[in-house]
């Protein structure tokens, strides 16, 4: 799997999305808790999206959300509910993951063994600290060992799917970063410039690759959104 400083240009992606939209929670509880009275009826569950025949539901929506803020933020980020941002950004990845799982699915590439994905949750189970602590979020989550395991599977697989295709697309040359380098800095560059450069046109590589499959897949699949969850303007 390609990787930037041991992490795969997918997680690092993911991660630096879930900075940005990470947020405090308990005003916007509190906010909810205004809008919504004791008589009110409330949307226990939903289908958000279709992927051929694959639905998603809301509730794995935010499941899916709360595991990415604790992969890239730790264990304290499971007191925190996910931003309606987040769930947008969650539910836009879900959508490609599944995209690219039915292409894997019908090649049957890049499946993963008992032993890939039991090693997946044991380093997922790690961040939590304690196994008590994994316990108490799963149980919030209302999530088994399992499902936990097909979100961290379909992660793994969705990366090496993608990665395979940037390495198609050639490597980065040093030639390139000293190219990009020259243009920004107007000097040569020191070792870690060099490197930041090259860094820089990875991720640049990583994403054209992952717009293009991503295009060409949905060409040949029904993809139906009937919640965005984006704000009224759309905007993450």
């Amino acid at each position: 799997m390609l990787t930037i400083g041991g992490v795969s240009p997918c997680r690092a992606l993911c991660a630096s999305l879930s900075v940005v939209l990470l947020t405090g929670t308990a005003s916007a509880r509190a906010e909810a808790s205004k809008r919504v009275g004791p008589a009110q009826r409330l949307l226990v569950d939903e289908v958000v999206a279709a992927v051929a025949t694959q639905t998603i539901m809301l509730s794995e929506v935010r499941a899916e959300a709360r595991i990415q803020l604790l992969e890239t933020h730790g264990p304290g980020a499971a007191a925190l509910a996910p931003s309606r941002g987040l769930l947008a950004a969650t539910l836009q990845r879900m959508i490609d993951q599944r995209l690219v799982l039915l292409e894997m699915d019908s090649l049957r590439t890049f499946e993963l063994d008992k032993v890939e994905v039991e090693a997946a949750l044991s380093r997922f189970r790690g961040r939590f600290g304690s196994l008590a602590v994994y316990e108490a979020f799963t149980r919030q989550q209302d999530l088994t060992d399992e499902e936990v395991g097909q979100v961290l599977a379909r992660q793994i697989r969705y990366a090496r799917y993608i990665d395979s295709k940037v390495k198609l697309a050639g490597a980065v040359r040093q030639g390139e970063a000293e190219e990009l380098c020259a243009k920004e800095l107007r000097r040569p560059p020191a070792p870690a410039e060099l490197d930041a450069c090259a860094h820089k046109l990875l991720l640049e590589r990583y994403r054209r690759v992952t717009e293009e499959v991503l295009t060409e897949l949905k060409k040949r699949v029904d993809v139906r959104i009937l919640d965005p969850l984006a704000d009224a303007a759309g905007a993450l």
